[in-house]
């Protein structure tokens, strides 16, 4: 199938033709496991429940939500949560990009417990989308946003995809934690050259008391 890509408007703050690999990170622990790979953790303890970071001019956001929309890493039994992935272009140059993570990536939003046991994923993935979703304007960021008990939509499409609800219930009191690791491919307009984020690694920790 040949590759749709998403157009990923310029945006003013880092010069053109930056290669080097710059990161900052507010509220989580930033670790290197491996040769290339970074990984980010929070839980509970951090002051911050929001992983934010800025990789090769590519800011990445990602966190959960409670039923008020704001960033949390505690939530109260039989409350449902939220999902949260963004990345935004910070770049100062047009790039292209094809949400794979969301696609492909098997533990993108799968929840585990604390035994590393597998608990669930709200969603799978159905197939590419016969017409591309309307794109955000200049500057906005692209983003993922979907709850852990969907009662509402049994099928629904974001950006060129499809998805199915799986269902699953609202979880009891414990200790969880959602993690998935993900390389990300940009293309850039002015030669076609690919930008290769990552492999990028984010675990978030939470309780449902």
């Amino acid at each position: 199938m040949k590759k749709l890509r998403i157009k990923v408007m310029k945006s003013q703050g880092i010069k053109k033709g930056l290669f080097i690999l710059f990161i900052f990170f507010t509220g989580a622990g930033c670790e290197k496991i491996q040769d290339d790979v970074y990984s980010w953790e929070i839980s509970p303890d951090n002051k911050n429940p929001i992983i934010h970071t800025l990789v090769e001019g590519i800011e990445f956001k990602f966190c959960l939500m409670n039923e008020q929309g704001n960033p949390a890493t505690v939530f109260r039994e039989g409350e449902n949560f939220y999902f949260y992935f963004s990345f935004k272009n910070k770049r100062d140059e047009m790039l292209y990009f094809a949400p794979y993570f969301a696609f492909y990536n098997d533990n993108f939003c799968k929840v585990f417990d604390s035994n590393n046991n597998e608990v669930g994923k709200p969603f799978e993935f159905l197939g590419w989308a016969k017409m591309p979703s309307p794109f955000n304007p200049v500057d906005d960021p692209v983003v993922f946003k979907q709850p852990w008990h969907n009662v509402k939509d049994l099928k629904w499409s974001w950006l060129w995809g499809d998805f199915r609800n799986t269902g699953p219930k609202l979880l009891p009191g414990g200790k969880y934690y959602t993690k998935f690791t993900d390389s990300f491919q940009f293309d850039r307009s002015h030669d076609k050259s690919e930008l290769n984020v990552g492999p990028l690694s984010f675990k978030i920790n939470f309780i449902i008391k």
